[in-house]
């Protein structure tokens, strides 16, 4: 709470009233717009400022990052290229062969409950069909 204008004292620094307290005119207007046109502006200001500068900052740290993992990997690289290309090759081979069969089994694991609940709403249907005709 400012409580600077109840007592009459002048705000050292100019962040909470933006330096009017002081009857310092404002950077954004002069003076005949209101405090919150200029308080708006400011802030999209600094907003946008700060928007651009952190995409700028984050491209340069990926970018960074990329290139020190290369360099390091290339470092730490126990094989040959070939060789690891290879490797690579029959790991991925491996992980295609697992996904495909780990899918086949979801895939029949759903279509059976599928079933099972179709057959269970079909019955739950027919029940509710013949407590209808019966309440007829």
């Amino acid at each position: 709470m400012d409580l600077s204008k109840v007592y009459g004292v002048t705000m050292v620094d100019a962040f909470p009233d933006r330096g009017r307290l002081q009857g310092v005119e404002s950077v954004l207007g002069t003076g005949e717009e209101s405090m919150a046109d200029d308080e708006s502006r400011l802030t999209d200001m600094v907003d946008e400022a700060d928007a651009s500068r952190g995409v700028g900052t984050f491209a340069a740290g990926v970018v960074f990052g990329a290139f020190l993992g290369a360099g390091i990997a290339l470092m730490f690289a126990p094989e040959r290229g070939d060789k690891t290309r290879r490797r690579l090759r029959r790991r991925l081979q491996r992980l295609r062969e697992e996904t495909a069969d780990g899918l086949e089994r979801a895939g029949s694991r759903t279509r059976r409950d599928l079933g099972r609940r179709k057959r269970r709403l079909e019955a739950g249907l027919e029940r509710a069909a013949e407590r209808a005709r019966d309440a007829l």
